[in-house]
């Protein structure tokens, strides 16, 4: 039995997804194994903590790009309670540092919502743009269609 067209671009689309899913998980993992691995006994060891806190945004920007808003805030949620998780496992008696790394978690929420909602915005305006287009041929169609008719009828 022949598989359909439409059913085969779906089955790619469905892998496509799974395949960022993946890699959009594998990210959180390296990025969070790394964090709870490094110690912090040392100058240069903070700089690398301060570094990996950093690359989380890039699991965000993906899922957003990939996903869309909610993409992006349910990625955003699983970073949160991970890093979360590392500041009071690795930095339980460090105020100073963990306000910074509290900080750090909002900063995150906030690119979230921000490209989430830019994303969201830019997807509104190309089905807009695309329906207007659409919209212009087949009025440009019907207008050839009725002058035709018109010079038939002469």
């Amino acid at each position: 039995m022949a598989i359909s067209r439409s059913s085969k671009r779906f089955g790619d689309r469905l892998e496509a997804t799974h395949l960022k899913t993946v890699a959009i998980a594998g990210a959180i993992l390296i990025l969070t194994i790394t964090h709870f691995v490094a110690g912090r006994g040392t100058h240069g060891l903070h700089v690398i903590h301060i570094i990996l806190a950093g690359m989380y945004i890039v699991p965000i920007i993906a899922a957003t790009l990939w996903a869309g808003l909610r993409g992006g805030l349910a990625v955003t949620a699983v970073i949160s309670v991970v890093y979360f998780a590392h500041i009071r496992v690795s930095w339980p008696d460090h105020p100073m540092e963990n306000a910074n790394q509290y900080a750090m978690i909002v900063v995150y929420w906030v690119l979230a919502a921000v490209a989430g909602t830019l994303i969201e915005v830019e997807k509104k305006e190309r089905t807009r743009r695309l329906k207007a287009e659409r919209d212009a041929v087949i009025e440009s169609i019907a207008s050839l269609s009725n002058a035709l008719r018109f010079k038939d009828d002469y």
